[in-house]
């Protein structure tokens, strides 16, 4: 099994690229904010799901092992295919899809072609538990991805996670600027 590439793209279609590895091709399916951030010559470096039918073997990536982790976890749900799963993650964020999950919102998830309102809370309702679980162990459920950077840059200082988690609790910043949180969380550490 394939889990994971990294090659030059050399061409690009609707939705994938072909990157080489090697002088092998690979045709990998992307999600459609992935596909349009990459280039031709870009080198691409993606995690990988092999998705193995009758009739054929097709390559799905991803940025990330949490949005990897993510789409197999979609895929487990009767009805979702690897398209609709790719579809899924091209409307927003993993961190923001689970927040969606767990206030039972199905309104991010009905924007994806082919979803309907039925199998959105199908979605939700199937995910929900697994997310929480999660969501608890990790204990950053409350956190967007942005917050959950500003998170690392702590401790990477030196700060401790839960000192971290505090100071990114208490920002004001409106700001998705990971630089201007970070200001204001070390601000908030200095006192």
């Amino acid at each position: 099994m394939i889990s994971y590439l990294s090659g030059i793209i050399i061409h690009k279609f609707s939705d994938s690229v072909l990157v080489d590895v090697n002088q092998i091709g690979y045709r990998v399916y992307l999600p459609a904010d992935l596909l349009a951030d990459l280039n031709m010559g870009d080198e691409a470096k993606l995690f990988t799901h092999q998705y193995i039918r009758e009739s054929s073997s097709e390559l799905f990536g991803l940025i990330s092992p949490d949005q990897l982790n993510f789409f197999e976890l979609l895929l487990s749900i009767s009805g979702i295919g690897p398209k609709s799963a790719l579809g899924i993650l091209s409307v927003a964020k993993v961190a923001d899809i689970k927040k969606a999950i767990l206030s039972e919102d199905a309104s991010i998830l009905t924007v994806v072609s082919g979803i309907g309102p039925k199998t959105a809370q199908r979605i939700i309702l199937e995910l929900k538990n697994k997310v929480k679980k999660e969501a608890d162990q990790t204990g950053l459920e409350a956190f967007s991805s942005t917050d959950k950077e500003v998170i690392d840059g702590l401790v990477s200082l030196g700060y401790s996670v839960q000192q971290a988690r505090q100071a990114v609790s208490k920002l004001s910043v409106d700001s998705e600027d990971i630089s201007d949180k970070l200001k204001e969380a070390l601000k908030h550490l200095s006192k």
